[in-house]
């Protein structure tokens, strides 16, 4: 598998299932030198200093970080594009143009919560996914001023999620709305 990519510096993604293993290549030297736009769809991206076999896996994130990627794995994120930071539950993250967040772990703040967004959407699609804990997601961001759902009904935030909700409006289908205001939180907007 040596030199297999080499210099495929236009190269954005490689898919590959769950059964994928370099456990037998016994030569990968730069496998992806030049390969300066892959991605893996968690985020991990490209570094001269990993270029053989090493990242020829499923991306893990930080805690395994891979190039390739998942074309059937459904995965929550946030990307910032022009102000807004748009939520969203399904698998086109790698073609979302701006910035691209993962969902924190259960004990630390996300990394969105220090950009000037200055509205939160959230898609239809991340109505399917509950987040477990969503302390401090929007703590800090100072110049948000609307949260615009398209879910039918809230997903469960805590009293700290939106911090300072008196200068925040919340947006939602007129359908939904009933929905909202019965719901802890959302009708303190």
């Amino acid at each position: 598998m040596s030199w297999m990519f080499q210099d495929c510096s236009a190269l954005i993604s490689i898919y590959a299932g769950q059964g994928w293993s370099t456990a037998s290549v016994s030569n990968s030297a730069g496998m992806f030198t030049g390969c300066t736009k892959l991605k893996g769809d968690n985020g991990t991206t490209y570094s001269a200093n990993h270029v053989d076999k090493e990242y020829a896996r499923l991306d893990g994130g930080v805690s395994s970080p891979g190039y390739l990627s998942n074309p059937y794995e459904t995965m929550p994120y946030a990307v910032l594009n022009n102000g807004t930071l748009t939520f969203y539950y399904d698998k086109f993250q790698k073609w979302r143009t701006g910035t691209v967040y993962s969902m924190p772990t259960a004990n630390s703040n996300p990394l969105w919560n220090e950009s000037s967004a200055t509205a939160v959407m959230f898609d239809s699609s991340f109505a399917n996914y509950q987040p477990t804990n969503t302390n401090n997601w929007f703590k800090g961001m100072a110049s948000l001023t609307f949260v615009i759902s398209y879910m039918p009904t809230p997903f469960t935030i805590s009293e700290n999620t939106f911090p300072d909700r008196t200068n925040q409006t919340l947006f939602v289908s007129a359908g939904s709305l009933s929905t909202y205001v019965a719901a802890d939180y959302c009708k303190d907007f």
